[in-house]
C-alpha cells in the first residue's frame, strides 16, 4: 500500500514530461544526442577555408609543372653528360671523387683510341698511295720493254735484209777477191758472213783465204752460233732511288 502512491507519482511525472515535449516539439534526449554528434562532426571535419584551397591548388600546379619538365627534357646518358651534371650541381651528391676520376680516365682513354684510329687510317691511305705509285711505274717499264722489243724486231728485219744483200755480193764475187777482203775483216763479221753463205760458195773462198784467217774462221764456225737476244743488250745502270714506304706508328 505504501508503494502505490509512489507509482502514481512516477506515472504522473512521465505523463507531464511527454506533454511538455509535445507542446514545445523538443525531445531532451534526442536533442542531447544531436548536440553531441554535431560537436564530434565539427571536431573531425573542420570547415575548409579559401586560403587552404588556394595553397592546395598551388602545390598541385607546381607538381604538374615539374612532371611536364621531366618529360620534355629527359636526362641523357654518357660520360660528358654526367660530368657536366656534376659541374652544374657542384656537389658529390650523386658521384664520389673516385667515380669522377674513373669517368675522366675512361674519357681520356677513349680519346687516345680515337686518335690512334685516325693515325692508322692515315697510314693505310699512305700505303695505298705508295702501292698505286709502284704499280704505275711497273706498268710504264712493261710498256717500255714492249716498245724496245718491237723496235728491235724492226731493226733486225732491216739488218737481215741488208746483210742478205751483202752475203749475195760476196757469193757473186770471185773466190780470190772475196777471200782477200774477208781475211782482213773482223772475226765476228767474217764469221757472220761465212755462216750466211752457202757451203758451195764458201769452200773456194775459204781455200783462197790467208792461212791464219782461215784457221780462226774455221774454229769459230765449229762453235755454235751466238744468238742476239734481249739478254745480250747492256742496259745503262739504273739510278738508285731510295723509296721509303710509310711506316705504321701506332704509339
Amino acid at each position: 500500500m505504501r508503494l502505490f502512491p509512489i507509482i502514481i507519482l512516477i506515472t504522473i511525472s512521465v505523463i507531464a514530461i511527454k506533454t511538455f515535449s509535445i507542446i514545445f516539439d523538443q525531445n531532451p534526449i534526442v536533442s542531447g544526442i544531436q548536440s553531441v554528434q554535431a560537436a564530434e562532426g565539427d571536431t573531425d571535419a573542420p570547415e575548409m577555408t579559401d586560403e587552404v584551397k588556394a595553397e592546395m591548388d598551388k602545390n598541385v600546379a607546381l607538381e604538374e609543372a615539374k612532371q611536364a619538365e621531366r618529360e620534355a627534357n629527359p636526362v641523357d646518358d654518357g660520360v660528358d653528360i654526367l660530368l657536366r651534371d656534376k659541374a652544374q650541381r657542384g656537389t658529390t651528391e650523386f658521384f664520389s671523387d673516385t667515380e669522377i676520376q674513373l669517368l675522366q680516365s675512361l674519357k681520356k682513354r677513349r680519346d687516345m683510341l680515337d686518335d690512334r684510329q685516325r693515325k692508322v687510317d692515315v697510314q693505310a691511305k699512305l700505303l695505298k698511295a705508295a702501292e698505286q705509285q709502284l704499280d704505275r711505274k711497273i706498268a710504264r717499264l712493261e710498256a717500255l720493254e714492249a716498245a724496245i722489243k718491237e723496235k728491235l724486231g724492226e731493226v733486225n728485219e732491216k739488218e737481215a735484209g741488208r746483210f742478205s744483200s751483202l752475203v749475195k755480193t760476196y757469193e757473186t764475187m770471185k773466190p780470190k777477191e772475196a777471200a782477200l777482203i774477208l781475211s782482213v775483216l773482223d772475226l765476228t763479221i767474217m764469221e757472220k758472213i761465212a755462216r750466211s753463205m752457202s757451203t758451195k760458195k764458201l769452200a773456194p773462198v775459204l781455200a783462197k783465204m790467208d792461212i791464219k784467217a782461215a784457221r780462226a774462221l774455221t774454229i769459230r764456225l765449229a762453235q755454235p752460233p751466238v744468238e742476239f737476244t734481249m739478254d745480250k743488250i747492256a742496259l745503262p745502270p739504273a739510278a738508285q732511288t731510295n723509296v721509303e714506304l710509310p711506316q705504321l706508328n701506332l704509339e
